[in-house]
């Protein structure tokens, strides 16, 4: 392959598929604030939560800041040996229904849980672990009804090098705000996540993938997308949720490898095209690179970064801006260099590793006893 050919196959898939579905999907959100709006008082909020006593005060702090609440909140303990069901009840006091799982573990079966005792019409899933806007509640009501809605998470790194965290998620999530411009999310996020119970009812699925202890969000909209019900993606800021990244590179990679693993196994025919075409130009990047410094053809290589550079940060842009991550979209460039390494270990991984998640093997599901 040339590395024009190259180029202008980049190009048309950045900038057709990314950039002008930037706009289409700000086109579509404009038209979500005009119908029958959602009222708090047909809301249920639903947390799950392992194990959060450090992440819980924040968010409670949220809650007792908000301008408006929702008519009930519940929150899910899935076996938790530390402080966290104390703090609710010391912060919230009788603001709240605490659930408690018995014989089943996981997050799916905490949601569940809190479905089936959720006395209203919309669901809205939040993680323990997440902050949120004093006028989250308010701007959710200046929204109407539709089946599902997917609202945006934003991980915030600690540390600088973390940036690098921050913007793997903020590529993948600007790529699915495109797709949803052309009708097809292909992820969703249970930390952020609002549904009409009546439609999750007659739809989920869960029978065919209750082996798998992760994915309540990736499988609802599997779910929903089959029955053609009312999907919508907003990148309002005030209906962001915030939390951080992981730690550390052994914390990062046994996330990425859990999330992936469960992307494969919704089997969306989209999202793997996308993953093999991705992998495909960026191993065709690497490898026109090195042809070009074995040859000492410097002023190509010089070309190829330049053009692959400035086409990532074009297409980009519109999200990122969305969302005030300047400092993420400067950082596209020498991204590009450890992508490759970072593609590598997660395909020399995935077949082996088994990503733990709260300290249980993500991929492992089953009842106690």
């Amino acid at each position: 392959m040339s590395i024009w050919v190259f180029i202008i196959i980049y190009t048309f898939f950045i900038l057709f598929i990314v950039y002008l579905g930037s706009f289409l999907q700000q086109k579509k959100e404009t038209s979500y604030y005009q119908g029958n709006k959602i009222t708090l008082d047909q809301l249920t909020v639903l947390v799950p939560y392992r194990n959060e006593e450090q992440n819980l005060g924040n968010f409670i702090d949220c809650l007792e800041k908000s301008t408006a609440l929702p008519e009930q909140v519940i929150f899910i303990d899935d076996h938790s040996t530390d402080n966290s069901t104390n703090l609710i009840k010391q912060r919230l006091k009788d603001k709240y229904l605490l659930l408690k799982l018995d014989e089943s573990i996981g997050k799916k079966e905490a949601l569940r849980e809190g479905i089936f005792q959720s006395k209203n019409s919309f669901i809205l899933t939040m993680d323990a672990d997440v902050v949120f806007d004093s006028k989250y509640f308010e701007s959710l009501m200046q929204l109407e009804e539709a089946d599902l809605y997917l609202f945006p998470v934003v991980l915030k790194g600690k540390k600088f090098l973390q940036v690098f965290f921050e913007l793997d998620l903020l590529m993948v999530n600007a790529l699915n705000s495109s797709l949803h411009g052309w009708h097809r999310p292909i992820i969703a996020s249970g930390a952020n996540l609002l549904f009409r119970k009546e439609t999750y009812l007659k739809v989920n699925q869960y029978e065919t993938h209750k082996h798998v202890m992760s994915g309540d969000d990736i499988y609802l909209l599997r779910d929903f997308r089959k029955a053609k019900a009312d999907i919508r993606l907003v990148l309002n800021k005030n209906l962001t949720v915030y939390s951080y990244t992981p730690d550390n590179l052994i914390d990062f990679f046994h996330q990425r490898l859990r999330w992936i693993a469960k992307t494969g196994n919704v089997r969306d025919h989209l999202s793997t095209f996308i993953g093999v075409f991705q992998a495909l130009m960026i191993l065709t990047f690497c490898w026109m690179t090195i042809f070009f410094i074995q040859r000492e053809e410097y002023h190509n290589v010089c070309v190829l970064f330049t053009f692959k550079s400035l086409i990532d940060l074009l297409g980009f842009f519109p999200y990122f801006k969305k969302f005030n991550a300047f400092k993420q979209l400067a950082m596209l460039a020498p991204y590009q260099l450890i992508y490759p390494i970072y593609l590598l270990i997660i395909s020399v991984l995935l077949p082996f590793f088994k990503p733990v998640w709260k300290n249980r093997i993500a991929t492992v599901y089953g009842r106690s006893g």
